[in-house]
């Protein structure tokens, strides 16, 4: 691939400067993207599913709970699991994300514990959270809730639980979305779709529409509801 142009370079991040080339990918996060529209903890909610992949809700907020399936308010991310209702906070911002937890002594006031910043790749510390009448300690019981943000390119992130336990509703992960989701068989995508080439594909926002694009295959937009095709497999988001 030739080398970009030095304008096209000063577009790129700064950990990408010094190199002489730049990937399509890198070069797409580069460019201008539409602003976020969540509005604090009301944003968008929507559900993906992806042939031969599985299912993920995805989430545009600043705020995302997560806890298990009881309470008056159901958690973003329930578990499946003798948590009784939202157990933490997820924490968006420019900087990075933090978790905020809900300490065993605080559980039923809600009090607002301390911010922990996350790595882009952890299990969230929930071990000796209430739950309820009672602490649990780590063990089987405790559900392992697991942080990712595989891609140095995008913020949206990744959140998936652990066997045995599960999610509330019928999903493989949840996906907490700033600006772009990607999509292929590679470790750095968000949906890991192993059965797909690797084509670059990019779910995006703009103009409040769903949007796809790849290496190959220019933008084109996803309307709710309906299934969209290409070759051998095929993908459909509706909202939640």
């Amino acid at each position: 691939m030739p080398a970009v142009s030095r304008s096209r370079k000063d577009q790129v991040s700064a950990g990408f400067l010094n190199r002489q080339t730049v990937t399509p990918l890198e070069i797409m996060a580069a460019e201008p993207k539409t602003k976020s529209t969540g509005q604090g903890n009301h944003g968008g909610s929507w559900e993906l599913w992806v042939d031969r992949c599985g299912g993920f809700d995805i989430l545009q907020r600043d705020r995302v709970t997560i806890g298990g399936p009881g309470g008056d308010v159901p958690a973003d991310i329930a578990v499946r699991c003798a948590w009784r209702s939202r157990v933490a906070t997820i924490v968006r911002g420019q900087s990075g994300d933090a978790i905020e937890i809900v300490a065993a002594s605080e559980a039923s006031s809600r009090r607002p514990g301390v911010l922990q910043q996350l790595a882009t790749d952890q299990w969230l510390p929930l071990e000796g959270l209430s739950s309820g009448d009672f602490v649990v300690a780590m063990s089987d019981a405790v559900p392992r809730v697991r942080y990712q943000r595989p891609s140095p390119l995008s913020r949206s992130a990744v959140i998936t639980v652990a066997a045995p336990h599960r999610l509330v509703r019928p999903i493989d992960a949840t996906i907490l979305f700033e600006q772009t989701i990607l999509v292929g068989p590679e470790s750095f995508n968000h949906v890991r779709a192993q059965s797909l080439s690797s084509q670059g594909w990019v779910l995006f926002r703009r103009d409040d529409r769903w949007w796809l694009r790849g290496r190959n295959v220019s933008p084109q937009p996803i309307e709710l509801g309906q299934r969209w095709r290409h070759e051998d497999w095929s993908m459909m988001i509706k909202e939640r």
